[in-house]
């Protein structure tokens, strides 16, 4: 199996790279999870998890104080609180995704949520542990954060891909 770490400052285009060049590239053999801004008057005030290769989107995390009515926290990062069903969601597009046998996995992104064994973390490891030769596996990580998903994901022989690309 082949990983791919995208890599990049936050606004650096990782999210749209994956988007645009990965699963634009044909959506048969490309499956995975994208975590898309939901913007607010020039703000970011969260994420939304699309499914890649599907036609599932739900609220995935929002900035605290900018959570809908009726929303039920999983667990927080930062200052973000993730949504339990957005959680909930995400990881089973994920696993779907390992078990439709993809040419190409996409998970944007691991970070601190997921080096603290919450969020996506769970998902991250079964994909890594499925060790198919046929696999290419591309996780979305932020330069400050790389080190710390190397390490807790041993993946220091990951080839880096690292955006904005020259």
């Amino acid at each position: 199996m082949q990983v791919i770490i995208i890599t990049g400052a936050i606004d650096s285009g990782k999210t749209t790279y994956c988007r645009t060049e990965l699963a634009a590239a044909g959506l048969e053999g490309v499956r995975g999870l994208l975590l898309m801004k939901v913007m607010e008057q020039g703000m970011t005030v969260g994420y939304d998890a699309r499914e890649i290769g599907g036609e599932g989107s739900t609220p995935f995390a929002r900035r605290l104080g900018n959570e809908p009515p009726g929303w039920r926290e999983a667990e927080r990062v930062g200052c973000y609180s993730v949504s339990r069903s957005g959680k909930e969601a995400a990881n089973r597009w994920i696993e779907e995704a390992l078990a439709s046998d993809p040419e190409v996995l996409i998970i944007d992104e691991v970070g601190p949520l997921e080096t603290a064994g919450g969020g996506l973390a769970a998902s991250v490891r079964r994909c890594l542990a499925s060790d198919r030769p046929d696999l290419t596996i591309y996780l979305v990580v932020r330069t400050n954060w790389l080190d710390h998903v190397r390490a807790c994901f041993d993946l220091h022989g990951a080839r880096l891909l690292s955006l904005p690309l020259t």
